[in-house]
């Protein structure tokens, strides 16, 4: 099983950096996770598009590549955690 948890962000964007700081709380190797960060001015229109966002930051938790949950805005580690429990223990 791959965990995939995916951060869209911009630079400075106050609420992304928050987030980061909860993010590096997090030994996602623990959970079985691994964390892709991407930085939405680096994206074109389409993949934006693919993405379906609104604002950022965005946490994207995938599953064996299948999108299982999304979050928007600053969580706490522990919020984080869940969504990782969420897409690991999804049917």
């Amino acid at each position: 099983m791959s965990i995939v948890i995916k951060k869209l962000s911009k630079a400075r964007c106050t609420p992304c950096a928050i987030l980061s700081n909860a993010l590096r709380e997090i030994d996602f190797a623990a959970h079985g996770a691994t964390l892709e960060e991407i930085d939405i001015a680096t994206l074109s229109d389409a993949e934006l598009d693919a993405y379906k966002i609104k604002g950022v930051p965005v946490l994207i938790a995938y599953r064996n590549g299948m999108e299982i949950t999304r979050a928007k805005g600053v969580m706490a580690p522990e919020e984080i955690e869940d969504l990782i429990n969420i897409a690991k223990e999804w049917n």
